[in-house]
């Protein structure tokens, strides 16, 4: 993968770097041909000092508005050298300037290095649109995901469609100055990628708040939740407001949301969102949700109809108490269990007896080792780590064992080929790391989880939900490919795996466009994992937990681990 986002760097960090770099090297030579000298001291100082200058003009037009840490980790590497260049007329004075200028040098080239490298472990196809209008800052970013966003013909999506379908709402923002407006229509925009490595990435925590309540909409003092069965009932009622008063309790079922159908209303429902709420691959995984983001719509008064304890309809109507989006968010967090996963990263424990318990919020341990495996497609000390906590769980008992990937927001892939190898007493091909040339697929490196087979005798329960992104979508899928795994949970992981690459940098730096720049292919010369245009999931999902009344009760008022309690249950048979 490394390969990969370093051969699609922007040309222009490369020009930037060239430029520096031969002039100073020039004048070294020039110095020690002593064509440069303490005489010339004013010719020197204008040759010396004028990569600094243009360094300086370079920042103050070209660098990331309002982002100058931003600025400093793009072009830093051209500004440090630039000001060592810039202190040559000192250092030619000195007796023991050769030493001088290798490390003046030394550190140049650190810093060159740091800036032409930084971008393959993170955004390599950064693009700064921080000084162009809203308007023209969305209309470049639209040209730029055209070019380069590698699941466009994967998915069939029409980017133009999608362009002019929200260029209204763009326009709207900049004719009002509104940054919350511009964010909320930049959040649609993204959505309809359902892809969940394209999302916006807002600065500003103030700014990002208001999104969401352009986004949540009305509260109505309820959220709603469609069961596995079909009905859909009332959830986190106000005791408070009127909602109550009028015969909605928790439990309520709801058959019609503003005069419409609710089947129909929650089936014209988008989760539209800012963070993990609002990136949705998987159709299923987004119908669990409609009805959450549903309560949220409709004008400051609407009509619900209920059935009553006796069965019998009636419409009541409910005005709005506020923003929906305190309860859209705690509606959410119940259904990822956010409150309830309290174990951090690669952390152990005994659930009973006999089960044992794994939990993987990421596929990150050791910078030096992670990155090392990153470049050599191996980390021997991620995998050692791993087993070496599971045998501890053996010797306390362990003969069962639950890895919880819910909420796995990714990592380095390695990390997951290195668990899934202590699973499985054969070699499995996993993917190829590929770039296109032209039309031609350019395979980098081949992936393959090799056989360890020590732990290939446990049985294993792995835990899933539309939050496991990634990384984590590749640490499922790897283990999902061993004969002893069983994946369960009440959506399946998110269906997202291209590495990402893309980084637009809008309007003052308010936020950032990021999109999957790089490839994963299988075997089949398929890309790897990502949904295609039928949103139907990729990864194996062997055990769909249903979403029951008594499932409804114990996550949301008994502040129960359903999923957990239900694996528990199934490895207790």
């Amino acid at each position: 993968m490394i390969y990969m986002r370093l051969f699609s760097q922007d040309k222009t960090n490369w020009i930037m770097a060239g430029f520096v770099l031969i002039w100073m090297i020039g004048l070294l030579l020039m110095e020690r041909r002593h064509k440069l000298s303490t005489e010339k001291k004013n010719i020197t100082l204008g040759v010396c000092e004028l990569p600094l200058l243009i360094c300086i003009v370079h920042f103050i037009l070209f660098g990331f508005k309002n982002r100058i840490m931003q600025s400093m980790l793009t072009f830093g590497g051209y500004y440090v050298m630039a000001i060592v260049i810039a202190w040559y007329p000192v250092l030619f004075k000195l007796k023991r300037r050769r030493l001088l200028y290798c490390l003046s040098a030394l550190v140049a080239c650190i810093g060159i290095i740091f800036t032409l490298g930084r971008p393959a472990l993170g955004q390599c196809g950064t693009r700064n649109y921080t000084h162009m209008n809203y308007v023209e800052s969305f209309q470049a970013a639209v040209n730029n995901m055209e070019e380069y966003d590698v699941l466009l013909d994967w998915k069939n999506i029409d980017i133009r469609e999608v362009e002019d379908a929200i260029l209204p709402y763009v326009i709207e923002a900049q004719e009002k100055d509104d940054p919350a407006l511009f964010m909320a229509a930049l959040c649609t925009y993204t959505y309809h990628f359902y892809d969940g490595h394209t999302w916006v990435k807002i600065s500003d925590k103030a700014l990002e708040e208001k999104t969401e309540q352009y986004l949540a909409g009305n509260d109505y003092g309820l959220s709603l939740i469609r069961l596995s069965d079909g009905d859909t009932i009332a959830t986190l009622v106000d005791e408070n407001s009127d909602v109550m008063n009028k015969g909605i309790h928790n439990g309520t079922k709801i058959v019609r949301w503003n005069g419409e159908d609710i089947d129909k209303a929650i089936a014209k429902t988008e989760c539209i969102y800012t963070k993990e709420y609002g990136r949705w691959p998987v159709k299923d995984n987004e119908e669990l949700f409609k009805p959450i983001f549903l309560a949220g719509k409709g004008e400051d008064t609407i009509t619900v109809t209920y059935c009553d304890e006796k069965g019998q309809e009636k419409t009541v109507s409910l005005d709005c108490i506020g923003n929906y989006r305190d309860r859209l968010e705690h509606a959410c967090a119940i259904m990822y269990d956010k409150d309830k996963i309290t174990d951090g990263n690669f952390d152990t424990r005994m659930l009973s007896d006999t089960v044992g318990y794994f939990r993987i919020t990421d596929e990150e341990y050791k910078l030096f080792s992670d990155v090392k495996g990153y470049i050599t497609g191996s980390n021997d000390t991620i995998r050692n780590m791993y087993a070496d906590k599971i045998n501890a769980l053996k010797e306390q008992g362990m003969e069962k064992l639950v890895i919880d990937c819910r909420n796995n927001t990714g990592g380095y892939s390695v990390a997951a080929l290195e668990l899934g190898s202590l699973f499985t007493d054969k070699d499995v091909f996993i993917n190829y790391h590929s770039y296109m040339k032209g039309d031609k697929q350019i395979d980098v490196r081949e992936e393959i989880m090799k056989a360890d087979g020590r732990l290939s005798d446990i049985e294993v329960v792995v835990l899933t939900n539309s939050r496991c992104v990634s990384a984590g979508d590749y640490l499922v899928y790897c283990l999902a490919q061993c004969d002893n795994v069983t994946v369960a949970g009440l959506t399946t992981s998110a269906g997202s795996s291209q590495p990402v690459g893309g980084d637009c940098v809008m309007s003052d730096g308010l936020c950032s466009i990021r999109y999957p720049q790089n490839y994963m292919y299988a075997d089949d010369g398929e890309l790897f994992i990502d949904t295609d245009e039928s949103r139907i999931s990729r990864v194996p999902h062997d055990d769909k937990i249903l979403l029951t009344r008594e499932a409804v009760d114990k996550m949301y008022y008994e502040n129960i681990d359903y999923e957990l309690e239900y694996v528990i249950d199934k490895l207790g048979d």
